[in-house]
């Protein structure tokens, strides 16, 4: 199954739902790939449906916040976005 289809939304699902889906993606893509990084573009556009766009931009902020996203600033003003200190790498594959 890939991330797009762990976060089609169900027609009942409400907002709070979609982002606890979007933020679930991305953490299971991090645990898959430890050492990933991505743009909020890259992430939209490579792990999630484009839909999400607004959400997702919601969710990262979150994450960036309680530190399972680490935010790392690229020279052309854009940000890079990486597994944080607080989702450890998972031992399992």
């Amino acid at each position: 199954m890939s991330l797009v289809d762990e976060v089609t939304p169900l027609p009942d699902e409400n907002p709070a739902e979609i982002s606890v889906r979007v933020r679930s993606a991305i953490i299971d893509h991090l645990r898959r790939y430890p050492l990933a990084g991505d743009t909020l573009e890259g992430i939209v556009s490579c792990w999630l449906p484009s839909r999400y766009r607004d959400k997702a931009a919601q969710v990262v902020e979150s994450m960036v916040l309680a530190g399972e996203l680490a935010l790392r600033p690229l020279p052309d003003g854009r940000a890079l976005y990486v597994r944080g200190p607080a989702l450890p790498e998972s031992s399992q594959s």
